[in-house]
């Protein structure tokens, strides 16, 4: 549950007053939420430090190799600063994949099938925040005046094609929703509307990426 909301506030937070109001605050967030983790991990560890089945060995070695490839890539790449942090506009630099590997370990840990289906109702309300405020913007009834190149629905991701992708991730989610008995009807409304406001956004985005995810 911590892991879903953490993901959540990560896709729905902005900063107006940023220089880059999208993707520098979210890196910020991830690496507070990547923090944490190393805190609920520590504990997992000490609690069950005998238990070492392989498919953990396993997992953690892959995610070495990837980490050890990307702190290479680094360190040998022309702009040093850029590789660590990101560029501007994007921030997907080596901190960024660092504190993404450290959140997908620690989910590996604590995740069960039972917090699963937090995380899908979780999900879904995000889902609903994200594809409202993407109707909004197609309206032009957004309550921030972006200087915005691009189409209109940028949502809380500050471009179209991430906007378009994010929402046929939550219809996705959203469709599964409807084939399991244990979600309640009115819970499935909710991920009916989430459907049909994602595909709307993604319709109005011009957006080929969020039709081809879809798919």
């Amino acid at each position: 549950t911590y892991l879903a909301f953490a993901v959540s506030f990560v896709t729905l937070f902005f900063n107006t007053k940023s220089a880059d109001p999208f993707n520098t605050p979210k890196l910020v967030a991830l690496l507070i939420i990547a923090s944490l983790s190393i805190n609920y991990l520590i504990k997992f560890w000490q609690i069950n430090s005998v238990m070492k089945p392989k498919v953990d060995l396993l997992f953690i070695s892959l995610l070495s190799f990837f980490l050890l490839s990307g702190l290479i890539s680094t360190i040998f790449s022309e702009s040093l600063l850029v590789s660590v942090i990101g560029d501007t506009q994007r921030r997907n630099g080596f901190l960024a994949y660092f504190a993404l590997t450290l959140i997908a370990l620690t989910a590996s840990k604590l995740t069960t099938f039972d917090a699963s289906k937090n995380l899908f109702k979780v999900s879904i309300l995000t889902g609903l925040v994200f594809s409202f405020y993407g109707i909004l913007q197609i309206f032009g009834r957004d309550f921030v005046r972006w200087d915005n190149p691009y189409n209109a629905v940028i949502a809380t991701v500050g471009n179209p094609n991430f906007a378009s992708a994010l929402m046929a991730v939550f219809s996705v989610l959203a469709f599964s929703i409807l084939f399991v008995k244990t979600f309640s009807n009115a819970f499935k409304t909710l991920a009916i509307i989430c459907i049909v406001m994602s595909v709307t956004g993604i319709v109005s985005s011009d957006s080929r990426q969020g039709l081809v995810s879809l798919a």
